[in-house]
């Protein structure tokens, strides 16, 4: 089933800004993002059984409605501050 027009999953936002979708971050971000669209709307986010990024199996995913773009983009970019500041992580 094709994800609906005008929305995104955590892992594109991490490919379109050239992060490495690797599982402990995209985890970390999906979570802080749910957790914004559960405070402001009350409801969990819409899910989306796609093809995993590995290729293997399918995952249910969460889909954001595009105007959630900004929000999920500094989340994103956070995350990926932060993981890259642990010890053992370039």
């Amino acid at each position: 089933m094709p994800r609906p027009r005008g929305s995104f999953t955590i892992i594109d936002i991490f490919m379109e800004l050239g992060f490495e979708p690797e599982k402990s971050a995209t985890w970390s971000a999906g979570g802080q993002l749910r957790h914004a669209y559960m405070s402001e709307t009350g409801n969990l986010p819409p899910k989306d059984n796609r093809k995993k990024t590995s290729g293997a199996g399918t995952h249910c995913f969460a889909i954001y409605p595009d105007h959630w773009r900004k929000r999920a983009r500094e989340i994103v970019r956070r995350t990926a501050r932060t993981l890259s500041k642990q010890p053992g992580r370039r």
